[in-house]
């Protein structure tokens, strides 16, 4: 569906939420057109949400708010509303379930607006077999970096970067974990760090071979979207 149709039945749920009628405009071209896919039916100046018109919405608006709740969150932004609003379209129902996990299953959106729930379908979903959000960037926890393996921090989920700031841990730094049982011992720099393992998966990170070598960010695949604004030669992107 094109992005000013999943606009407007988002605007129409909203509309529903609180309660007030969504009137039908003079110009109603993109109200007839969802009312010929079966997603609108007017009431006379009303326009009201079929059955498949409101799951749709409705899983729109969780989408918006779950961005949200990560722009605010885990990034720590205070302007997101733009950005949760490209991010909810063409969203798939695995990166919707697996940006939920990460979450932790967020009831409300940073406005104190309820989060909707949506139906599914009963799922096995493995916990390192199945499809993680973050996975898909190539990016994982640092409760699931082995033995051995160094990583580079991305991003700190939570309220707990001051805390690990004081120990040097923060975004950018370079880690190695030394040991993970019975709690995870890091490298950081000179020193050794102790953690719980609950502290740990607040940790994002990046394998330290999927960096770029330039710019330092992590790369996804053999190209690195950053590399543009390094200055980097179009013949040098796969390097």
């Amino acid at each position: 569906m094109e992005q000013k149709y999943e606009e407007v039945l988002e605007r129409m749920w909203k509309k529903q939420e609180e309660n007030m009628p969504a009137r039908v405009p003079e110009d109603a071209r993109d109200i007839l057109e969802l009312e010929r896919m079966g997603y609108v039916a007017r009431r006379g100046e009303n326009a009201v949400l079929t059955d498949d018109g409101e799951k749709y919405a409705r899983r729109l608006v969780r989408c918006h708010r779950l961005w949200e709740v990560f722009f605010h969150e885990v990034l720590g932004l205070k302007d997101f509303e733009a950005d949760a609003c490209f991010m909810e379209h063409g969203m798939s129902d695995e990166a919707e379930q697996a940006l939920t996990r990460f979450l932790n299953y967020p009831a409300v959106c940073p406005d104190g607006k309820t989060i909707p729930s949506v139906a599914r379908r009963k799922r096995i979903m493995r916990k390192k077999g199945g499809l993680d959000f973050f996975g898909l960037f190539g990016l994982r926890q640092l409760s699931e970096v082995p033995k051995g393996e160094k990583a580079k921090i991305v991003c700190i989920k939570g309220k707990d970067l001051p805390r690990l700031a004081s120990y040097g841990i923060i975004p950018g730094k370079v880690i190695e974990v030394i040991e993970t049982f019975p709690g995870r011992i890091l490298k950081v720099d000179e020193s050794e760090i102790g953690l719980d393992e609950n502290l740990c998966a607040e940790i994002l990170v990046a394998p330290v071979e999927k960096i770029c070598g330039r710019c330092q960010r992590p790369r996804f695949g053999k190209r690195c979207r950053w590399r543009w604004r390094h200055g980097a030669a179009r013949d040098d992107l796969y390097s």
